[in-house]
């Protein structure tokens, strides 16, 4: 019973290793109430193993002796062992105490067709125990996100399919020279052969039954990609297995499995791949049925040894690409998500550097609406107190966006120059231009008008002398946006000391975090005039 323990330990560690594990195992965790009830459903689902135990095991050795009385090599005439895989696939679902079906589904197989107690006995021990050790390495293979989803659990599967065979294959040739029915001298090569068949019955049947899940049937939708590869896939590979059985380039035809196998590996999946391959079991078994009667049995073994050799290889293609195709879109899947985490890191990064860009701006602005609010008479303070309050209160109810309209921007602007105007009466003179209606729907960084505006009712002032003119200018051209503010006067270069320029750098760094390269802020002087200009690429929309 120990030995059995830790079976029974492996194949929950291979359960939980499969893609769509069956969950009876976890009924022995269930509440004692449910026990009952998990034993009774357990006792039917092992009634019906060992049922189809003994079927899987009759199958191919009724079809043998059907097809060839005289009987074919050890290892050869079954073609493949179903009930190899039917075992495996036995135990993982329902765990290692489902060992008795194994047992006894071979055994009755083996008597009721005749064969001695001893050999049978053997037969059957060495089928329960190429299951056991197939489970044994699942167990320790301790893949978490699924054998067949990984290449490196296909390996393991694939290497468990090969070596695991051998528990049964060594002690049936072993037998079968005990009893002269084989010469020594062919107990290797039976006990390969042997083995290869149960190791192609793994590869070919066992994905299939392991990845079945009755209840999505209904949920099932044929689309058309999936239709087309359905049809052109059992066309071409009827023709392919049949091919195997001519003569000439009927091995070189039989290829035309492969794109069958291999399309569903890389557009469907490893659920489409193991129905593939169940589908070639049936191919396998319908052509040698039809083929059997008309080839000599030494070409009847050589073909169906190279069916154990290609099936298996096909199988094991069609696994591996699955697996590596898998893999490939975890990896993609978790690059995007990279991507977006970083992207969405960036966004916050910039964002949080506009707001404190913005709150930089809109103080620096207040403090120079209060000097010259202090700087009036008390008759105008009151006005200019209600155009200040007008234009805060827009200013925070205006939704903190990356960009906004020019027109909300000039409109910015202009409650700024109502105040400016106030103070400075006739001396400041504002024009603004615009050489369409439609320009003004454009979008550009927000609060990046204001600050020019200012810097150039500040600083012109200082360096104009007369009245003080200020224009501003916004069109379009080749699908860009220029904004120019030009004021007369000189140009004043910035200076820490006396804090200047700060308004035209916050306003070049704004555009740099979101129009890079593609827009521009330049500063020209000539003639009298300092001009501010400001370009980037039209924005149809305002982005939020």
């Amino acid at each position: 019973m120990g030995f059995f323990s830790h079976i029974t330990n492996w194949t929950t560690l291979a359960r939980r290793s499969l893609i769509a594990p069956a969950s009876a195992a976890g009924a022995l965790e269930a509440p004692a109430g449910e026990r009952a009830r998990w034993s009774d459903r357990f006792g039917s689902k092992l009634l019906l193993f060992g049922l189809l135990s003994l079927f899987s095991s009759l199958f191919p050795m009724l079809l043998s002796r059907a097809l060839w009385p005289d009987g074919l090599s050890a290892g050869v005439e079954n073609l493949l062992w179903p009930a190899t895989a039917v075992h495996v696939v036995g135990l993982l679902r329902l765990g290692a105490g489902a060992w008795p079906a194994v047992l006894l589904g071979t055994l009755l197989s083996q008597l009721w067709l005749g064969r001695p107690w001893a050999p049978s006995v053997v037969n059957a021990f060495g089928n329960l125990g190429e299951a056991l050790a197939f489970v044994w390495v699942l167990g320790r293979a301790r893949v978490r996100n699924g054998i067949l989803n990984t290449r490196r659990g296909v390996l393991f599967f694939l290497g468990a399919a090969l070596l695991t065979p051998l528990a049964s294959a060594l002690p049936g040739a072993f037998t079968l020279c005990v009893q002269a029915r084989l010469p020594w001298e062919h107990y290797l090569e039976a006990a390969v052969v042997w083995g290869f068949a149960n190791a192609t019955s793994i590869v070919l049947i066992a994905p299939g039954l392991l990845l079945a899940d009755p209840g999505r049937v209904r949920r099932f939708r044929v689309t058309w990609p999936a239709l087309a590869w359905l049809v052109a896939g059992l066309l071409m590979s009827w023709f392919g297995v049949w091919a195997l059985f001519r003569a000439g380039p009927g091995v070189a035809l039989a290829f035309l499995v492969l794109p069958f196998v291999l399309w569903a590996a890389l557009r469907f999946g490893v659920k489409a791949v193991a129905a593939a391959l169940l589908w070639i079991v049936g191919l396998f078994y319908a052509a040698v049925i039809v083929h059997a009667p008309l080839l000599p049995a030494g070409q009847m073994e050589v073909t169906l040894r190279y069916l154990q050799v290609f099936g298996f290889v096909v199988g094991a293609g069609g696994l591996l690409l699955a697996a590596l195709g898998r893999e490939r879109a975890d990896a993609m899947a978790r690059l995007g998500e990279e991507r977006e985490r970083a992207s969405e890191a960036a966004r916050r990064e910039e964002r949080a550097r506009l707001e404190a860009l913005r709150y930089q701006i809109e103080p620096h602005f207040l403090f120079n609406c209060l000097n010259s609010i202090r700087a009036v008479s008390t008759d105008v303070s009151r006005e200019m107190l209600t155009e200040l309050s007008d234009y805060f209160r827009s200013a925070l109810t205006t939704r903190k966006s990356d960009s906004v309209s020019l027109r909300e921007e000039w409109a910015h602007a202009r409650q700024y120059l109502a105040i400016e105007q106030m103070r400075h009466g006739p001396a400041l003179a504002v024009r603004f231009e615009a050489d369409a209606e439609e320009t003004l729907d454009l979008a550009l960084p927000a609060f990046s008008l204001q600050p020019l505006v200012e810097n150039a009712v500040r600083h012109g002032f200082e360096q104009s002398r007369g009245p003080f003119e200020l224009r501003i200018a916004v069109s379009r051209a080749e699908g860009r946006l220029r904004v120019e503010v030009a004021n007369t006067g000189r140009w004043r270069a910035a200076s820490a000391a006396s804090g200047t320029g700060l308004g035209l750098e916050n306003v070049r760094r704004r555009l740099a975090l979101l129009a890079g390269d593609a827009a521009s802020l330049k500063v020209r002087h000539d003639l009298g005039w300092v001009r501010v200009i400001l370009e980037l690429p039209e924005l149809r929309e305002v982005q939020a």
